[in-house]
């Protein structure tokens, strides 16, 4: 199953995105603005892609 989390870098999305690795959930990716940064233990297990939300070309 593949998940794409947006905002995975504050708080809900964060612990959503712990959880999903947590229950083994492996194709986790997590969509920011680049502007926070993302903890060692989800960066290793998680993709993390920073786009522009307002550019509809980036959120193919």
């Amino acid at each position: 199953m593949k998940i794409l989390v947006l905002g995975g870098s504050i708080f809900f999305g964060k612990m959503l995105v712990q959880k999903l690795i947590t229950k083994g959930i492996h194709d986790v990716t997590i969509a920011t603005g680049g502007n926070k940064s993302i903890e060692r233990e989800i960066a290793s297990k998680a993709r993390h892609l920073v786009i522009d939300r307002t550019e509809p070309d980036q959120m193919h």
